[in-house]
């Protein structure tokens, strides 16, 4: 087995995953579509569930991807990345307020990072 990673974030929060965990940043949803009609409230649900499962890979834990392929990472820090829905903590961050509310992040297991998603296509 390769030595685990060391913590890695893209910028520094008052959290840092542990073990194998890893810190994703929730996708942005858009609250108005391109031509500027407001979403209904419904539909911004739906697209905010949507948007959930896209993040940005902010931080990884010590031991992340240690236990699998030899320990090659599949994703790294700043990868935008698909994750599991509704398998991990919502950490919120007080001090980065985002349109009126504090900043979200989810803490999951590295196994949870499903795919990295190559935006240059």
């Amino acid at each position: 087995m390769s030595e685990p990673q060391k913590v890695q974030n893209i910028k520094k929060l008052p959290i840092e995953p542990c073990g194998s965990y890893v810190l994703v940043k929730p996708d942005k949803f858009e609250r108005e579509t391109k031509s500027g009609i407001v979403l209904a409230t419904e539909q911004e649900a739906q697209r905010e569930d949507v948007a959930r499962v896209k993040g940005t890979l902010v931080a990884v834990g010590p031991c992340a991807w240690g236990d699998y392929i030899d320990g090659e990472p599949w994703a790294q820090v700043g990868d935008h990345v698909y994750y599991k829905r509704h398998i991990a903590d919502m950490y919120k961050d007080e001090d980065d307020i985002v349109d009126g509310k504090p900043q979200k992040y989810f803490l999951m297991n590295d196994l949870n990072i499903l795919a990295v998603i190559n935006d240059e296509r």
